[in-house]
Order: structure tokens, then C-alpha cells, then sequence
């Protein structure tokens, strides 16, 4: 039973209500909260600003929950976010009529207009199986040689063999041959 001493109790829910409030003020505090830089100027700032959002979210509904839980919600919202889009993402790319019934709730579309940037999804990040989408891809990789400087580009097209280029910058296909068992 000692293990379970340590363990927090559970929280009440959290409201739609509150989940949209809680959006709004991060909405005008986006810049500091999702700032990527660890400098201590941006890590005060982000601090700052998750105070100033504890501080309005108690005035409005008391102190019903503590700092780390509010953060943990918005992480959770993103989280969210970026999985409903995904999911929503993979069914229209399945053209089955299953997008309807996946598209995503109201504040993950919130959270995506905020942040698009944080939802580009690549077709191969969507399938676990690729070949359920895009048979002509299986057993082909692509391989990019290239300067330091990021000039090197992606092709997966030709050749069945490993390719050889005297261009520094000229994408080397590489072919798998796939086994029959794994078709």
C-alpha cells in the first residue's frame, strides 16, 4: 500500500469553459509560452507569462487548480490537437468518407490556427503500413549527398542499383529489394 501513499489525488474535470479561457490566454501570450529559446530573458519571460495566466484563470474561477495543472492542460490540448489532426488527416487521405466523423473538436481547431506550423504532417508519418497508401514507395529510400551548406535535394526516383554521381549535391537512390513476405 506504500506505493499508492504518494500518488495524487485526482482533480475535477475541466469545463469546456475553462479550456476555452485558458486558450484565450495563451492566445495573447503565445510568443512567450511556445518560445523555443532557453536563454534566461526567455525563460523569465515564459514564466512570467504562465503567472500572469494562473493569476487571471484563479480570479475567474478560484484557485481550484495549481500552476503545474494548467500548464499540463495546455500541453494536453496540443496534444490533443496534433492527434485528431493526424487522425483526420490519414482519413480524408483514405478518400473512404471517414473525415467526416473524424474532424477535429473546437479547440484543436483553435489550437491549429494558432499554431499551424506545429501541424505539417508528412504522408509517411500518417500509415504505420505505407504500402496501405503508397505501394510504388515500399523498399525505396533516398539518400542525399551534399555540401555542408544544405544544398543536397531529395529524389526517389531511378535506378535500382546504388547510384554513383561525380555532383556532390545529386541525391543517390537507393533500392530495396522488398521480400515477399513482407508484401
Amino acid at each position: 500500500m506504500a506505493a499508492f501513499d504518494n500518488k495524487r489525488e485526482r482533480g475535477q474535470n475541466w469545463t469546456h469553459e475553462e479550456k476555452l479561457f485558458l486558450f484565450n490566454q495563451i492566445q495573447e501570450r503565445i510568443d512567450a509560452i511556445e518560445c523555443k529559446n532557453v536563454d534566461h530573458q526567455s525563460l523569465r519571460a515564459k514564466l512570467d507569462a504562465w503567472k500572469e495566466i494562473y493569476e487571471e484563470f484563479c480570479q475567474r474561477y478560484g484557485q481550484i487548480r495549481e500552476l503545474q495543472r494548467v500548464r499540463e492542460m495546455w500541453r494536453r490540448m496540443k496534444t490533443l490537437a496534433r492527434s485528431e489532426y493526424k487522425d483526420w488527416e490519414k482519413a480524408k487521405l483514405k478518400g473512404d468518407g471517414s473525415e467526416s466523423r473524424k474532424v477535429p473538436s473546437e479547440i484543436s481547431q483553435l489550437v491549429h490556427d494558432l499554431m499551424p506550423q506545429e501541424f505539417i504532417v508528412q504522408p509517411h508519418m500518417l500509415f504505420l503500413n505505407p504500402s496501405e497508401q503508397y505501394p510504388s514507395m515500399i523498399g525505396v529510400q533516398t539518400r542525399v549527398t551534399g555540401g555542408t551548406d544544405g544544398s543536397g535535394s531529395l529524389d526517389p526516383s531511378g535506378g535500382d542499383t546504388l547510384g554513383s554521381s561525380s555532383n556532390p549535391t545529386t541525391p543517390t537512390p537507393v533500392v530495396i529489394k522488398a521480400e515477399e513476405e513482407f508484401l
